[in-house]
Order: C-alpha cells, then structure tokens, then sequence
C-alpha cells in the first residue's frame, strides 16, 4: 500500500453544478486525486486542467445517463495513486461497488458476504463513506437492509438514509442518486 501526502495547494480543482449544489473534482500528481459533494453551487468552475476535465465529463455524463464507467475508465481510475494508497480491502470493496449496474441495489451485508467476511458490515460501511471517487464508484448503490425492503418511487423519502458519504447532510443526495438511477433504467 502506497502512501502519499498531498496538501491542499498540491491540489487543483473545479466544480460542476449539480441538482443539490455542486460536485469538486480535485486533481494531484496529475491524476484525479478526489471528487466530493458540495452542498453550495460551484465556486470554481475554471476548466484548464485536461485531467480534470476528462474526469468532470465523465461525473457529468454518469449523472445524467446513471450508467456505470466503461472498464477503461475503470481501469484508468484503478491505476491512479489515489487508488493505489487505499488498502487492499477498500479496493476490493470499491471495486465491487463501480460493477453495480445503474438501477441495481445491494446491502452492505451482501458486500461484506461478496469479500468473504460476512462479520465486516461496519467496516464496508466506513469504506463506502470514505469512497474518494463517489458517482463513478456508485457507492449510493449500497443501502441497509431495511432500506432496500421499503425504498418505493412514489415515497422519495424512502430513499434516505443515516448518513451518505459519511455526513447527514448529505442524506438528500444519497436519495436524489438513487432515484435518479431508477429513472434510467
């Protein structure tokens, strides 16, 4: 597992508007380095930076189609540093969750059983809110139990969790990716 501290001015960034205010991008090493929601609408939106501009057509496209990456733009996102800093279980989980067909939904159980530690819920849970490449790893396509019995489109509330992307606040975008998803399929 590889390391790698990276510092803020390290960094560039730019955001893309996005229904609940706007998604980051983040760029180091010249790779893509981070995506993040943002609840505020775009602050940066200066396009210069090539990398960052293939992957926010990417976040833009995956929002609007609700398909999932072709595998290599898989493949290229497992091959960055970001990626290789993560342990090898995060990988292994994340790596499951980015084969979740748009539309489909599967329990943090079923993803502990699918790396064979059936005991580890907690644990894909904290992989899941660190995700550093949400939408295009669709961790929003990983809901409880209770959750996938009762999710009903005519109940977007239903579709809510605890928490998303590790923050409560973010509950609402959880929601929104989710049905955004049943509305492509």
């Amino acid at each position: 597992m590889f390391r790698f501290a990276v510092s803020d001015e390290d960094q560039e960034y730019f955001d893309i508007p996005a229904p609940w205010g706007s998604v980051r991008l983040s760029s180091a090493l010249g790779e893509l380095w981070s995506i993040a929601f943002n609840l505020d609408a775009p602050q940066q939106e200066k396009r210069t930076n090539s990398t960052l501009i293939r992957w926010a057509d990417l976040v833009d496209t995956t929002l609007h189609s609700g398909k999932s990456i072709s595998p290599q733009d898989r493949a290229d996102l497992f091959a960055t540093h970001r990626w290789q800093a993560l342990s090898p279980v995060s990988r292994t989980v994340l790596e499951i969750v980015s084969r979740i067909p748009c539309g489909q939904f599967l329990t943090y159980s079923q993803i502990a059983e699918a790396i064979e530690k059936p005991k580890a819920v907690r644990a894909v849970a904290r992989i899941l809110a660190s995700n550093p490449f949400p939408i295009l790893i669709p961790c929003h396509r990983i809901v409880s139990k209770s959750m996938l019995e009762t999710m009903d489109m005519t109940n977007p509330k239903s579709f809510e969790g605890a928490a998303f992307g590790g923050r409560s606040e973010f509950v609402p975008i959880g929601a929104w990716l989710r049905i955004n998803d049943l509305a492509h399929v």
